[in-house]
């Protein structure tokens, strides 16, 4: 594996980075073409003799990287040198069992179905630790009443466990999403030159079955210019680090200085402004979610391969689909990070909730006031007239709420208003529906 890079430890997530490993991607190639003299011997297209032969040679072979990548630029990929080397090996007499009936797209996009089914097995498990410490967190702020916003302003107050709960939410939904793409996606390809497997005659489904069993792949037909598994896989890589990014946004506006409503115990400093904490993590996250939106439109882009084998598009895919996988595992990595360290300030979340002293609840007033408006009292107009009042003095200490009471002659209080909304509406149904569609997805106990 290369040495670290001085990015590494923000832009990269040290399991995905293993996995992409140039030396993991040619064992990975290596395992395929093993598979494959193996599907070849259960069919009868070599002999026994002839499988274990190249099987050996398989096992014991060294790589030479350098030489694989100088006929990676020569060829476009690199099973020609690969093969070549292999050969070398081998004894002629059972050659017949490597790479036979197969084109190197066969190979490359069935180790690129391993790599992601390895890649997905850890999303999965980060995202399943998310989702338990998110559920946590829903769990222990449920009582605690916060200032809701609305296009950068205050709105209305709201539950903070409602507010974490649907950070959680989505990524309850990739996880049901990825079960539905995983049969889609890990799927064996062996179909040849031109996608007829021609070169294996009347056992071509049979040593395609066969090999799809020795990798636990499905066998579901060739699919060299149709990739639309390919394509969900990357939309899904997308959303997953769009939903971490706006949960990394609510992140980063509420721990700034004027807002002060969350803290990161592992804030960044800075090198001459010594009261800082930078909110690194949350920074990373959005900038993890803008990259993947890119690299998936190029996916997209990637789909528009001509006829039976397109270069330009396979080619594509080559750079932006490991930059998906990066994206994806970093910001995964990143928000548990931010997670372990962040803290709510109840103090400040407080004394947002009533720093415009009372406006906030202009909504829950007009519908208490509606509700119960007293005889001769235009419940509008007095609303309107109270919170135009309660602007145009900011030094004055008076609420909306009692100023209400004074002109109304009603006797609302704080407390109450609070209580009411802590739990209104929509708020706990939502809260307990989206814990109980979380609860599947906890990771199991050691």
């Amino acid at each position: 594996m290369a040495p670290a890079g001085l990015y590494d430890g923000l832009f990269r997530d040290p399991t995905v980075s293993r996995i992409l490993d140039d030396t993991q991607r040619i064992q990975r190639l290596l395992m395929v073409e093993r598979a494959l003299t193996e599907a070849l011997a259960r069919a009868g297209l070599c002999t026994e003799a002839d499988a274990q032969a190249v099987s050996a040679a398989l096992a014991r072979f060294q790589p030479d990287m350098d030489a694989i990548s100088a006929g990676m630029a020569q060829d476009g990929v690199p099973l020609p040198t690969l093969i070549k080397a292999l050969k070398a090996e081998i004894p002629a007499v059972h050659h017949r069992a490597l790479h036979h009936g197969a084109t190197s797209q066969d190979i490359m996009d069935t180790a690129s179905v391993l790599e992601s089914r390895e890649l997905l097995d850890h999303f999965e498990r980060q995202i399943r630790q998310l989702v338990q410490g998110l559920a946590a967190l829903t769990a222990q702020h449920r009582n605690q009443l916060v200032a809701g916003r609305t296009r950068s302003q205050q709105g209305a107050p709201m539950n903070l466990g409602l507010k974490i709960v649907r950070w959680l939410a989505p990524l309850v939904r990739q996880l049901e999403r990825l079960q539905s793409l995983r049969p889609r996606l890990l799927k064996v390809q062996l179909a040849g030159a031109v996608g007829n497997l021609s070169a294996l005659q009347n056992q071509a489904i049979p040593v395609r079955q066969a090999l799809a069993e020795q990798l636990q792949l499905a066998a579901d037909g060739g699919w060299h210019t149709q990739r639309d598994s390919l394509q969900e896989l990357a939309t899904w890589l997308a959303i997953t680090t769009t939903a971490l990014g706006k949960m990394a946004h609510d992140w980063m506006l509420m721990a700034q200085t004027e807002v002060g409503e969350i803290r990161f115990a592992n804030g960044g400093g800075s090198s001459t402004l010594p009261q800082k904490s930078n909110p690194v993590n949350a920074e990373l996250i959005q900038t993890l979610a803008r990259r993947s939106a890119h690299q998936a439109a190029e996916m997209l882009q990637a789909g528009l391969g001509a006829h039976e084998r397109d270069g330009v598009s396979w080619s594509s895919e080559w750079l932006a689909l490991p930059e998906l996988y990066h994206c994806t595992g970093a910001a995964l990595h990143q928000s548990l990070m931010g997670l372990q360290h962040m803290e709510f300030n109840p103090v400040r979340l407080q004394q947002n909730l009533w720093q415009s002293r009372g406006l906030l609840f202009a909504e829950t007033l007009r519908f208490r006031l509606h509700s119960g408006q007293p005889a001769g009292i235009d419940a509008a107009l007095l609303l309107r007239q109270s919170i135009d009042a309660v602007n145009q003095n900011p030094d004055s200490p008076e609420t909306l709420i009692e100023r209400i009471n004074t002109a109304a002659g009603t006797a609302f209080t704080a407390a109450e208003l609070e209580a009411d909304l802590l739990h209104a509406g929509c708020t706990d149904p939502d809260i307990d529906r989206i814990l109980q569609a979380a609860q599947i997805w906890m990771p199991a106990d050691d």
